[in-house]
């Protein structure tokens, strides 16, 4: 099956889920990645309206990445 493309949309969701579950004052930045990246993956499923199996925490880990590193260069950092 090919990759399916990243709407606009998804891209401001994952932002948006990140964001939210960055920001759990409980367990804050001790999180492990694994367990913070399937809570962002369950949150963007229940925004975008796709079921569980539409894309799975690794990708939206790696669309994070990607994403990052493109706003570094945009930012000049």
């Amino acid at each position: 099956m090919a990759p399916k493309q990243w709407t606009h949309d998804e891209e401001i969701a994952l932002e948006r889920c990140y964001m939210d579950k960055s920001k759990n004052k409980t367990k804050g930045n001790s999180q492990k990645r694994e367990n913070f990246w399937k809570k962002v993956t369950i949150s963007w499923h229940n925004v975008m309206g796709f079921d569980a199996e539409y894309r799975t925490y690794h990708q939206l880990n790696s669309k994070w990445k990607d994403m990052c590193t493109k706003l570094t260069k945009f930012s000049g950092i």
